[in-house]
């Protein structure tokens, strides 16, 4: 048995996946302990969705090596772009591939994130045991990685499986002892995606669409109900397309969910228009559970159509318009959360102002703003019209005000509104946080119980959250 740490970045996928890991390895009788410099191992679940976030992981797994404590390195980085890492260990090798050699010098594994399941405390400890070798031929002669391998396809094949964790192991009681209490859970539904956006490196790093099985779902949503977890997050790179590798659809998987006995409440993840046009009636329908958040993420990305084509995006702003009024009209309250990039090559000063007059209509509660950053290995790289990074952060900027005031406003609209309230975490100051079933945040000054629901009044509002007190 060891003491374990790890660090996760970026995306929601890589915190289900870390938190996963983290029961498994509890399960089996190792610690896990929060600070690296006390363990025997340490996990890093990487991402490189922009070029910022990749140089700070790259500057992590350094930190980490320098320290001399064995590293597992995970998640996008691993798949995007192994040669990052084998110029900062040349002798890092493919974790799962090695463990079968039982005889590994590294200090420095690597994890592709479809083979996390794989995972086990013997594979460990035969990697952490002293005096394993390892087999000269796994390398090259420069050192260089070669067993990392490549996200499979998953779209068209027939009875191909994910590996995957279970509810038994995940969720012994004991592992949300002496910590702080968590009330949410996260169960990735599917790797990899359909789309071909040509900014993107994501899909280079998760491949094509692969399902994970409804009853693997299943299982793992209801052991985490089982266990007082009360807010479920589906995640995926695509939820709007999961089950299309094997004949199924969210609709009928959220269908399934929601039948399960419990007080919780399940938030769908990010779905593209493209893969949420097809399945948009029986999506909304699906909605209508008391169980589900009235919550979606829709990814505008552009306000206009041909930055839209650039970008390889497989819908027209109409689309989004349509989907948006669909979903108000069965759902007048539903909370809106999109994205949008500044600065992508070829985006005009008249590009740029379809972007603000959208955000303007759609009024969406939430607003993720990126600048374009390019990526090695995407067609946008390619891409003439660069726009100036100063243009670009400019851009952003404006869309920022745009944002905040287009929240402000909604929000003040609910002062003087009684709501009944999830409590979900600790805040600042003897505060909580809470959501509403719109998944709107709610912030109480009181000492609440996590876990509890609970009527509140709101008394204000700021462009972040709602104020509530106690009725």
């Amino acid at each position: 048995m060891f003491r374990f740490s790890l660090e996760s970045y970026g995306c929601t996928m890589n915190n289900g996946e870390a938190e996963m890991v983290r029961r498994r390895l509890m399960s089996q009788g190792n610690e896990y302990v929060p600070l690296e410099a006390a363990s025997d191992i340490h996990f890093i679940f990487t991402c490189v969705v922009i070029q910022e976030t990749e140089r700070r992981m790259l500057r992590r797994i350094k930190e980490i090596t320098a320290l001399d404590i064995p590293l597992v390195v995970s998640g996008c980085l691993v798949t995007s772009f192994p040669e990052m890492i084998n110029e900062i260990a040349p002798d890092a090798l493919p974790l799962i591939e090695r463990f079968p050699l039982n005889r590994i010098d590294s200090k420095l594994s690597l994890l592709p994130p479809r083979k996390l399941a794989e995972i086990t405390t013997d594979q460990l400890e035969a990697w952490l045991s002293p005096g394993s070798r390892i087999d000269p031929n796994e390398i090259g002669s420069t050192g260089e990685i070669r067993n990392v391998e490549p996200p499979e396809i998953g779209e068209g094949e027939e009875g191909h499986e994910l590996p995957t964790f279970s509810s038994g192991e995940l969720f012994c009681k004991e592992l949300d002892s002496g910590g702080p209490v968590r009330t949410t859970f996260i169960v990735p539904i599917s790797q990899g995606c359909l789309g071909n956006c040509t900014y993107c490196i994501t899909k280079e790093a998760r491949g094509r669409l692969t399902s994970y099985l409804p009853d693997h779902i299943l299982d793992l949503v209801t052991g985490a109900v089982g266990v007082g977890k009360m807010e479920i997050q589906l995640t995926s790179q695509d939820t709007g397309i999961y089950g299309r590798d094997m004949g199924i659809s969210l609709p009928s998987l959220l269908d399934n969910l929601t039948n399960i006995q419990g007080d919780y409440r399940i938030r769908v993840g990010m779905m593209n228009p493209d893969g949420l046009k097809p399945i948009l009636h029986a999506t909304i329908a699906a909605f209508g559970s008391p169980n589900i958040f009235k919550f979606l993420h829709l990814p505008i990305q552009s306000g206009n159509d041909e930055i839209l084509s650039s970008m390889g995006r497989r819908y027209r702003v109409s689309d989004v318009r349509e989907i948006l009024v669909r979903f108000r009209e069965a759902i007048p309250e539903l909370t809106l959360s999109t994205d949008i990039i500044t600065g992508f090559p070829g985006e005009t000063e008249e590009a740029f102002q379809d972007s603000l007059d959208i955000i303007s209509e759609l009024r969406p509660d939430l607003v993720n703003i990126t600048r374009f950053s390019e990526r090695k290995g995407t067609r946008a790289l390619e891409l003439p019209n660069k726009v100036h990074g100063r243009i670009s952060k400019e851009r952003s900027r404006k869309l920022t005000e745009l944002r905040f005031r287009i929240s402000a406003e909604k929000n003040r609209e609910f002062i003087g509104r009684k709501l009944r309230v999830l409590v979900t975490e600790q805040g600042k100051e003897r505060s909580v946080i809470c959501r509403d079933d719109n998944y709107r945040s709610v912030v109480v000054k009181n000492e609440l119980t996590i876990g509890e629901w609970r009527e509140v009044e709101i008394v204000d509002a700021t462009d972040v959250y709602l104020l509530g007190e106690i009725i």
